[in-house]
This record gives structure tokens, C-alpha cells and sequence, in this order.
């Protein structure tokens, strides 16, 4: 596991190696230019595996560290400050930077600093596993109705504000109440993860998909026309349509209805309203169908 220091103060460094060198592996920032440019890129962060990212609060408390956190935004790392004394920082700049620690280096032993840090990981898993449980389904792995309705009203009033067009599409698998009736309820979970998997592997790395019911889908396709929602839409249920379970007799279909977001819309559930709308139609059509 990674460790991310920002410190220039050689006490501060000389107790993190005693302390943590052999558990972690320490990254070092050898100027502020380094520091700004690792912290600054999350995906950096992520990529490297930097769990925790150790900033030292006196060297750095005159930059705007603020501006790298996104108070809406899950973060993939946790941030600790180091300091001489608690009594010094600022109450509401550890809150800005949703700091959940702050060490003390010039009293806390090299044991006590290792116990703190174990501490840290140990919650910062914990905090991430509460997170998953809000915001994820944990059938599929994707999001859930909850993330979802937060992002469909977040990119209704980014085209508010912007005019940056986005389409929606809601689905449904078509017939599922046959397969729980029919194979049992394990097997329509398999299904349904089946089917998860089969939508994110041919969803663009920008569009959100997410299970908002039983056996039903949403996915938005931001900054996309009617048209290239609906080849990627297509796409997914064609795969769909050719994934078979249990035996011939049981056949996956998906029906669907898309909608482009429009200046009359007053409200992002208009949005939500007019694709339910087109999804029935898909049904009353014979299902297995898309409708725009």
C-alpha cells in the first residue's frame, strides 16, 4: 500500500520512515510543483494506490489546497494533516479539506504514529464500504436509484446553465417475472447481474447506468445527440437479446424508451416522465424494442 508525503520537514520525514517504511510505501514530494501536480490528479492518486496522502499543514496552509476537493465528490484517498500541535490549525480549513485526522508529530511516538495511521485505513475502508451501501446496488455493482436521480437533476441544471444536451434512456427487462416465477428469484439475480455487465461493458466510459428498480435500467448518455444514444442503446439490447440462460426456453429481451433533454422541460423529472412514457409504449409494441 502507498503512502503520499508532502512535508519538507526532515523531523516529520525522519519519524515516517522509522515508523512506516516497513508497512507502506512512502512517496515523497520532492518540490511544491510535484505535490500540486500528484494531488491535483485523482486519477494519479487512484491509479497509484495512495490510500492516505500526509500533508504537512504548516508548510502548506497559505495555498489553496481547498480547490483539489469536490465536496459532492467520493474521495479515493483520505487526507491527513501534520503538524506540531492541533491547537494550531485552523478548525474550519480541516473541515474544507474533509480531513478526518490530524497528527500531532512533535508529541506522538514512532508507535503511536503507526497505530494512528492502521487506524485511518482501517476507517477510510469502512468509510468506503457506507458508501457503496448509499450509492451502489450491490446485486449489479452499479449505481442505484438514489445516485441516479442525483445525477439526472445535476445534468439537468448543467444544460440549464450550459445548454450541454444530454439523453436518457430508461429500460426494462421484458418478461422477468416469468424467470422468478419459472427458475426462482437466484436466478433472476444472476440474470439481472448478467445483464449489468453486459450494459456497462457497451456503455461509453462517460454514460451512467444504473439499476433504479426490480429489473429496471437507466442510463445517461451526457453530451450526446438523440441519434448516438440510440447506437449505443442498440447495441445493448442486441447483446442482450443474444444472451440465453438456463436452457432455450428462457430468452433475455429488454424493451427501452430515450428521450433528449429539451428547453420546455421545466423540471429534470420531465425528463424522467416522457422516457417512462416511451418505455410503456415499447412494452404495449410488443417489447424488445426501443422507442424515441
Amino acid at each position: 500500500m502507498n503512502l503520499f508525503v508532502a512535508t519538507e520537514n526532515n523531523n516529520y520525514i525522519e519519524k515516517i520512515k522509522k515508523s512506516l517504511s516497513k508497512h507502506y510505501k512512502l512517496t515523497f514530494m520532492a518540490t511544491f510543483d510535484d505535490f500540486l501536480k500528484i494531488f491535483s490528479d485523482s486519477d494519479e492518486l487512484e491509479s497509484n494506490k495512495y490510500i492516505l496522502v500526509l500533508i504537512d499543514y504548516k508548510l502548506y496552509q497559505k495555498y489553496d489546497i481547498t480547490s483539489f476537493f469536490k465536496k459532492d465528490e467520493v474521495m479515493t484517498f483520505l487526507p491527513i494533516l501534520l503538524c506540531d500541535n492541533v491547537e494550531d490549525i485552523d478548525f474550519s480549513y480541516v473541515l474544507d479539506t474533509r480531513t478526518s485526522l490530524m497528527i500531532s508529530m512533535a508529541t506522538m511516538t514512532s508507535k503511536e504514529l503507526y497505530i494512528q495511521i492502521k487506524l485511518s485505513i482501517h476507517n477510510f475502508y469502512k468509510i468506503q464500504q457506507i458508501h457503496n451501501y448509499a450509492f451502489f446496488d450491490l446485486l449489479t455493482k452499479i449505481g442505484n436509484r438514489r445516485t441516479f436521480m442525483k445525477n439526472l437533476e445535476l445534468y439537468f441544471q448543467y444544460f440549464k446553465c450550459n445548454k450541454t444536451s444530454f439523453c436518457l434512456a430508461l429500460i426494462d427487462l421484458d418478461h422477468f417475472k416469468f424467470v422468478n416465477d419459472t427458475f426462482g428469484h437466484l436466478k433472476g439475480d444472476d440474470i439481472l447481474a448478467i445483464t449489468a455487465d453486459i450494459m456497462q461493458k457497451n456503455c461509453r466510459k462517460t454514460d451512467f447506468l444504473a439499476r433504479i428498480g426490480g429489473e429496471e435500467f437507466a442510463i445517461i448518455f451526457p453530451a450526446t445527440t438523440l441519434e448516438e444514444a440510440y447506437d449505443v442503446l442498440e447495441k445493448i439490447r442486441l447483446c442482450v437479446e443474444k444472451t440465453q440462460e438456463m436452457d432455450e426456453s428462457v430468452k433475455i429481451t429488454l424493451s427501452a424508451g430515450l428521450v433528449s433533454v429539451r428547453e420546455e422541460y421545466t423540471e429534470y423529472t420531465d425528463l424522467f416522465f416522457n422516457a417512462d412514457l416511451l418505455l410503456y409504449k415499447a412494452k404495449d409494441l410488443g417489447r424488445n424494442i426501443i422507442c424515441i
